[in-house]
């Protein structure tokens, strides 16, 4: 990942950041849009700083809050989150004549214009604009001390729009994304499904659908704007009624001022009634401007000339002492409007009712059947084989038998690997297909073999057992195994029992008991309801069914593993990436590692195994022409590591620049003197002991081809005038003795071969013994001041060998 500044208004890179699967983009329809990175790094802090970007999707994505880094020993931890120009946004007040609250009568190019005239304001003439803007009719907008992003979300949730903003473009539109003609079909460009939500808490079957108030006379018969009800997936759902009103709806013309001959009359050639035949009595007729100069303002109608069409309006004047019109703000040509406190020709009467009509019919169909949300993850090399690209807002097909879908759908998040953009993880809905709802949920008082049911019986059997300890009256489900005709069985408020039986095909399926408490109870239908085997219930000595879904885990022939997946193009290679395995009694991870050698930096299958067969923790590479496979184990017997993949210098910040296969590190801060009275640290400590009457020999290590750099002997000061024999652990003598003495060596046919030791002289008569030889077999060897002897052991002598210093 490359991190770029600007320097003296230049570009330039200030970090190349080797990243894995925690760098991710997350971007969620009318939320967020950010890339959060997590990595670490040895030995270096990172110069960075607000301000900072990088660059993905043809997008910028800066650092704006002070990066987050932790310290431990020499390693430097990261947790970065990039956010995209939409954020920037945040940075700008929306003003209007300098004021931060104020109200805005306007559609959504006025409102989106306003927020584009602030960022400019701010950063330059020109910069930001709009390639698209959704056209509907104004709203009376207010406005609080806004930022212009916040500003542009309350527009999308008041127009019911999406927005998006692409560097200084912005977009804001009905619906963002595109058309797409992808299918996803489950292991064909599908790895894993996962249904989110069937939430029912808005669902409608029933709509009594109603208008405004303005327009509407005695005559109609309705103090609003009516239309019959209208009905769908009654027989799918059931009556489910709800009464809506859509206040903006009512008889009206929509006018345009065709010319102004003043600041209080204008003519509209376009009016087909006569204004003054529709008055109403006791209600003055009204004009209201939905734009131009005076957008949201209402005026009194003076007086109208049916001859030439045109309307007087009579001024107004707030407490202010403000009056509108005036010459500098007036009606003007094209300005639109409506008439309100008339009597609507029939007509317009019939033409509000179908747009009433058209609303309330929108309404419905959204709501009138389950909002399905769906968390899924396309197979990457599927989608890096088509060079296929997604984003949010866009349309693809989903189709999965076992869930019984086949429907289009929006992307509406996603999250996507920065380094595998091929990567996705979505979050996909839109109001689904009457036939898939049909077939899911056609006969709601059958349990069986439907996932929703299951899925909400599950919740209710929570629910239960929580109101339970919760002391409420819900009645607790207590298992009582397989049937047997002579227990008495429970269905009160407080207990209701279930059990299994076996059916022909030798198939467990549970029941649960609805007759008469504390009964024996015959096994017949007036008695006991299926409910399935696909979920069985939580309760005491709760079973969990083959399959059944627990978060992102399922539970498959005496396994629990992850719904994440390890991808691979190599289709034998594709499994979960955690594997409980209660058969075999081990745990199997399964991850991706990236191995640089002689082809470069390649992606090989790594797999971590902890197995209570033989008691190990087993990590395995798998390898190929261009890197030899690897393994490392470790167990009660030891610790083994095949192949050298430890950066030696990342890890120790030497200037030895290899590999190991097992690496010890010992850092500390600890003086001498310390309460623990610790004398010593190490990276590796070995020590062995064999106390076998005839035993092998035992090393505290092993090396083949051993190379050290700073090697430390160990020291033995002898500083007083006593014989001294050597122990287990010595290996340099340094004599400081006052008055002769004797050093004993061991008998070189017992003690291990190829042990050294050293003996300096450094004042009085030393004298070694033991079987010694030089140019022949001695007894003992006397040294002079100054004279160091060397003494090695090849099992029958100790070979001696003397430097003059």
């Amino acid at each position: 990942m490359r991190i770029f500044r600007y320097i003296d208004e230049v570009k330039t890179q200030i970090n190349n950041i080797e990243i894995d699967g925690q760098t991710e983009l997350l971007q969620k329809i009318g939320g967020e849009d950010v890339v959060t990175s997590r990595f670490t790094i040895e030995g270096r802090k990172l110069d960075l700083q607000i301000g900072d970007f990088i660059e993905f999707k043809d997008s910028v994505y800066t650092i704006l809050d002070e990066p987050q880094v932790k310290k431990s020993q020499n390693t430097f931890s990261y947790n970065l989150q990039f956010k995209s120009d939409m954020y920037i946004l945040k940075n700008v007040q929306v003003m209007l004549d300098d004021e931060s609250e104020f109200y805005l009568f306007g559609d959504p190019i006025d409102a989106v214009s306003l927020i584009i005239s602030n960022l400019n304001r701010v950063y330059g003439e020109g910069v930001y604009f709009a390639d698209y803007v959704e056209p509907l009719e104004g709203k009376n907008l207010n406005f609080t001390n806004e930022n212009c992003l916040a500003a542009l979300q309350k527009l999308a949730a008041e127009f019911e729009c999406e927005f998006q903003v692409k560097g200084k473009q912005i977009t804001f539109r009905k619906k963002i994304g595109s058309e797409t003609n992808l299918k996803f079909e489950y292991k064909k460009g599908l790895r894993d499904i996962e249904r989110l939500t069937l939430q029912n808490a808005e669902l409608v079957t029933v709509l009594y659908p109603s208008g405004s108030t303005r327009n509407i006379t005695n005559e109609y018969g309705s103090k609003r704007l009516k239309i019959p009800k209208l009905q769908n997936n009654v027989n799918v759902f059931g009556t489910i009624e709800r009464s809506v009103t859509f206040e903006d709806v009512y008889p009206r013309l929509k006018g345009v001022v065709s010319s102004s001959s003043s600041i209080t009359k204008f003519r509209d050639t376009s009016i087909d009634f006569n204004i003054n035949d529709q008055l109403i009595g006791g209600a003055k007729a009204k004009v209201i401007f939905n734009t131009g100069d005076l957008a949201g303002r209402e005026f009194e109608i003076a007086s109208y000339n049916n001859s030439n069409k045109e309307i007087e309006i009579i001024p107004y004047t707030d407490e202010t002492d403000y009056t509108s019109p005036n010459e500098t703000f007036r009606p003007r040509s094209g300005d639109k409007y409506v008439l309100v406190n008339i009597k609507m020709p029939q007509a317009y009467i019939d033409n509000a009712e179908e747009e009433l009509l058209e609303r309330a019919t929108e309404y419905l169909d959204k709501y009138s059947q389950p909002n399905v949300i769906y968390k899924v993850s396309p197979h990457y090399p599927y989608l890096r084989r088509n060079q296929t690209e997604l984003n949010i807002g866009d349309i693809i097909t989903i189709t999965d038998e076992d869930f019984g879908i086949d429907f289009q759908v929006r992307i509406l998040s996603l999250s996507q690997k920065l380094n595998n953009p091929y990567q996705y993880s979505l979050e996909i809905g839109s109001q689904v297909t009457i036939s898939y709802i049909t077939s899911v949920l056609l006969d709601q008082r059958n349990i069986k073999n439907t996932i929703y049911q299951n899925e909400k019986y599950v919740s209710e059997q929570f629910n239960r057992v929580f109101n339970n300890i919760g002391n409420f009256k819900a009645p607790l489900y207590v298992n009582m195994g397989e049937f047997n005709p002579e227990t008495l069985y429970h269905n009160s408020q407080n207990r209701v029992d279930y059990v299994f039986k076996f059916n022909n095909e030798g198939v467990k399926e549970w029941f649960y008991y609805i007759g008469q408490d504390n009964q024996a109870a015959e096994f017949i239908i007036a008695n006991w309801q299926f409910i399935d085997d696909n979920f069985e219930i939580i309760a005491t000595n709760t079973l969990l069914a083959e399959n059944a879904n627990i978060g992102d885990w399922l539970i498959q022939s005496g396994k629990i593993v992850s719904q994440a997946i390890y991808e691979s193009e190599d289709e034998s290679e594709v499994e979960p990436r955690v594997i409980l395995d209660s058969i075999n009694g081990d745990i199997r991870l399964n991850t991706k590692l990236n191995i640089e050698g002689s082809a470069g930096i390649r992606p090989y299958k790594q797999r971590i195994s902890l197995s209570s067969i033989d008691g190990s923790i087993v990590c395995f590479r798998q390898g190929d022409a261009f890197q030899e496979g690897a393994s490392a184990s470790i167990n009660s017997g030891g610790v083994v590591a095949n192949f050298p993949g430890i950066d030696i210098s990342l890890f120790t910040q030497s200037n030895i620049k290899g590999k190991a296969g097992i690496l010890g590190i010992g850092y500390s801060n600890l003086p001498k003197g310390n309460i623990q009275n610790t004398e010593f640290i190490a990276g590796v400590f070995g020590i062995a002991k064999n106390e076998n009457v005839n035993p092998v020999e035992a090393y505290g290590g092993y090396f083949l081809d051993l190379k050290t750099q700073g090697r430390f002997k160990g020291i033995k000061r002898l500083v007083n005038s006593d014989d001294y024999t050597i122990a287990q652990y010595d290996e340099y003598i340094s004599c400081y003795n006052s008055a002769a003495i004797n050093i004993y060596l061991p008998d070189p046919t017992t003690h291990p071969e190829g042990r050294v030791i050293t003996v300096k002289r450094m004042d009085e008569v030393i004298n070694v013994t033991g079987q010694i030889f030089t140019n022949q077999n001695v007894a003992s060897i006397g040294l002079n001041i100054g004279e160091r002897w060397t003494f090695i052991n090849d099992g029958v002598y100790w070979h001696a060998n003397k430097s003059i210093f």
